[in-house]
Order: structure tokens, then sequence, then C-alpha cells
């Protein structure tokens, strides 16, 4: 089968899919499951290049990896996805009912998420393909590995390592690279070690099972990776101060953060990307270079409005 065939309105460059037979599997499947989804994926991958299949084909073949080895049902990933999907849309409901985040006006405690070795399965490789399948999270991921090229012979520090896609890249980057990789969440540091499985520097990695809070280290780093973590804890600013005193003398911090983005674990509301560029100024931090990236493609001053979600990602210094 090629791309031709499984999107609509063809393809200028014909690219065949069949040889990304894990990628091909996905979106098979992708569409008895979840046909309204499916029909906007269609629409974004029929408009990118041979490195997103490069990259969707990777992650696939990972998520695949994953099921066999913890013994999950066949396509459980693929289900876990698309309850994400379905918890994303109810959570911007009440969001957009309610003027802020479930988790916040009901205290919710995501800590209870974190240490379920089950839910943080589905949670994460759920979050693995979004990687892949939501627009806004595959541009965030591109920024990353663009911005991380040449990286090497450096200490970072990932908190909050989820998928652990990122400390992957890195590591790609350079055999000498050295990682701290700090999670509250012990299932999220298992993936990570099983994610860079093969790689030959993979010891130069210590894993850390706390609260970044509670991190004590006199090490200073030359890279700090902090993807989609502010907005799960109730003070993003003290969270960035902390980052930002372990940064060495040109160290840079990666940011990923979103506004007006409702899920069940998100605990800081940010109502538009001003907000978040009010806290960079606050913790005395420049921007180097930023990406916005709406989830929904609607003019951008009825964003706040109409409460549109919002991926935003940027090197700080």
């Amino acid at each position: 089968m090629c791309l031709e065939h499984l999107c609509s309105g063809g393809f200028k460059k014909y690219m065949k899919i069949d040889k990304y037979k894990n990628f091909n599997r996905i979106l098979n499947k992708l569409k008895q499951l979840n046909k309204t989804n499916f029909v906007k994926i269609e629409r974004f991958i029929k408009k990118q290049k041979a490195e997103y299949y490069l990259t969707a084909e990777q992650i696939s073949k990972n998520i695949f990896y994953f099921e066999k080895k913890w013994k999950l049902k066949k396509y459980f990933s693929l289900m876990s996805y698309n309850e994400l999907c379905k918890e994303t849309l109810s959570e911007q409901y009440y969001l957009k009912k309610n003027g802020t985040y479930r988790a916040i006006n009901q205290k919710i405690d995501n800590k209870l998420l974190y240490i379920s070795s089950n839910k943080m399965k589905a949670y994460l490789l759920g979050l693995m393909l979004t990687q892949i399948l939501w627009p806004s999270h595959y541009k965030i991921l591109k920024f990353y590995r663009s911005s991380i090229k040449g990286k090497r012979k450096i200490k970072f520090l990932e908190i909050g390592s989820g998928h652990g896609l990122m400390t992957k890249y890195l590591l790609e980057n350079s055999s000498q690279n050295f990682g701290l990789i700090c999670d509250i969440s012990k299932q999220s540091l298992n993936l990570t070690k099983n994610i860079i499985y093969k790689q030959v520097n993979k010891n130069n990695l210590k894993f850390i099972n706390k609260d970044f809070f509670k991190l004590d280290t006199d090490l200073k780093f030359d890279l700090i990776i902090m993807g989609e973590v502010i907005e799960h804890v109730t003070n993003p600013q003290k969270f960035l101060l902390k980052a930002k005193k372990l940064l060495a003398k040109k160290g840079k911090i990666f940011l990923s953060t979103c506004a007006n983005c409702a899920q069940v674990d998100h605990l800081y509301h940010f109502k538009c990307i001003n907000e978040i560029h009010r806290l960079i100024k606050k913790c005395k931090l420049k921007i180097e270079s930023d990406l916005i990236s709406p989830s929904e493609n609607i003019p951008k001053n009825k964003w706040k409005k109409e409460k549109i979600a919002i991926n935003y990602c940027s090197i700080l210094y």
C-alpha cells in the first residue's frame, strides 16, 4: 500500500509507506479505532517529508517493542492513545465550560497517577504516539532535535523524562554525553531505560526517582531538558528558578509547555503564551529561539477566547 492510496487527494511526490511497516500497522489500526482522528492525521502526514516517516517508523517500532516486553495486549498502545484523545476532548470541554482545568478546580493529586504502573504504561505509550500523530507535538519534537544538533561532550539534566525520547536523541549525538534523569514516576524512568537499551553510552546516565524540588546535586549542566513539565506543578516559577540555578556558565534550558491545554494531571493553567513569556522574564531568563504551535487551525486573535490548546517550546539562557 502506498500513501497515495492511504490518503485522500493523492501525492505529488510518490512515497511508499509499505517500507515503514510498523508505522503502516499503526495507521491501519488507528483507522479502525478512530476514523475521525485518522482523517485529521492523514491531512497532516501527506504534507510531511522523509524525516517524518523515519521518525514515525522508529517510534512505532519502539511502541511494539514495549508491548511485547511488557506482555501487553496487542495494540494496547493505540487503544491507550485513543483513550488519551477522548480524555483530552473531555478535559478541553470542561475547560471551556468552567474556565480552568478540572485538576485545579477539584484539587486532584496527580501523584496517584505517577505511582500506578498500569496507568503510567497506558499514559506514556499513548503520549509517545502523540509525538507523531499530533501535529503540534511533532513540531515540538522536531524543534528539539534541531536545537540539540552538535551537542557533544555535555552534561545534561532531564526533569520528567516521560516517554524517554528527549534523552534518546541526545545520546545519539555523542557517546560522551553524560546525563542525570530525574522523575517522580518509576514507570517513566523504566520506559526511558528501555528506550535507550541499544545506546552504546547508556552507562553515562544516572536515574533518580525523586521529586525535582527534592533533588540535591552539586553538578552544573550544559543543557536542562524540561519537556511538558511545568504545567504539572502548582508553582512553575519556583520550578524554573531551581532549574536555572543548576545551569553551567553557558548552559541552556529546553522548555516546552502549553496554554489552555487541559489534561487530568495539569495543575497550572497558562491562559495564553504571553503568560509563559512573562514567567520566563520573571525568572530572568532570555529566549534564544521559540516555537508556538496551536492545536487548531484558527486565526490567532481567536486563540484565547476559544481556549484553543497551544503548545510552546523554547531554548532559554
